[in-house]
């Protein structure tokens, strides 16, 4: 009976009821946070082909890492874009920092890619030099049948078509273009990039407070609150919400977590 049971039972069946109903439920952040690498502050300079590249990398539970396509097919990728028929469209800056004084930085001399894949195995076999002779571009996004691209140092995105099917935009149209757009040419990485394709039908960018839609051919221009401050790239989630990266090396989070970049900071910094 009830009354039987002693107190100091009543108080173990407590707990053991507050330890169950306390505990985690399964796929918490403790999961995923178990599966982040640990941050090695020395790592080795030893270059790593890419399939020991995949081994190092760790991803959240039910994702996976496949490799499509590496060096030598592609060179010195910067953006990708895919079309609806499962072709890969990539930028290459074939002409960035080449060296310390940045040589030849200026000459039109990078190119988009296209990669396909014939037999249907999940890697790309087949490469096409899309577009070439290009300014650095940084800014693609496929729109049905065509490819949008924007070059370093403008704000003009012109419209590229393969209209033969080898591979090649032959069919170039100008499709935005702003003659009072006041292009900082200072740097060749302080530029736009995006054309992000979010769920309202709008296309992101970095840097200026712009979105765009493509519309009957051309693209119309809308401005927004605020833009991201930083040229480093842009995406949106399954909601919608968009998430710019910006650059930072010097950021104080990261000298608390890795010490060896302000020793570094320093030493550059009193000419050491």
């Amino acid at each position: 009976m009830m009354t039987n049971i002693k107190p100091q039972l009543l108080s173990l069946a407590a707990v053991a009821m507050l330890v169950f109903t306390c505990s985690p439920p399964p796929h918490t952040s403790q999961d995923y946070a178990s599966n982040q690498p640990d941050f090695n502050p020395r790592p080795s300079p030893a270059y790593l082909s890419p399939q020991e590249s995949l081994k190092t990398m760790k991803v959240p539970k039910g994702y996976r890492l496949e490799l499509v396509a590496s060096e030598p097919m592609i060179k010195k990728q910067v953006a990708i874009a895919w079309d609806g028929n499962a072709r890969l469209y990539v930028a290459e800056m074939l002409i960035y920092m080449q060296d310390a004084d940045a040589g030849g930085e200026r000459q039109a001399r990078s190119r988009i890619s296209l990669l396909e894949d014939t037999d249907n195995d999940g890697k790309m076999d087949k490469s096409s030099i899309f577009i070439d002779n290009l300014l650095l571009p940084s800014m693609l996004q496929c729109v049905d049948q065509e490819l949008l691209v924007n070059e370093t140092n403008n704000i003009n995105i012109y419209s590229y078509r393969d209209t033969d099917g080898d591979g090649k935009g032959d069919l170039k149209k100008l499709v935005y273009k702003n003659d009072k757009y006041d292009v900082n040419d200072a740097n060749m990485e302080h530029q736009r990039s995006g054309l992000d394709w979010n769920l309202d039908n709008w296309m992101y960018i970095t840097y200026d407070p712009v979105r765009f839609r493509y519309t009957n051919g051309t693209m119309r221009v809308d401005t927004i609150t605020s833009g991201s401050g930083g040229q480093w790239g842009v995406t949106h989630d399954s909601y919608g919400r968009i998430y710019y990266s910006r650059a930072g090396g010097a950021h104080r989070n990261m000298r608390k977590r890795n010490p060896e970049i302000t020793l570094k900071l320093l030493s550059c910094f009193r000419g050491f």
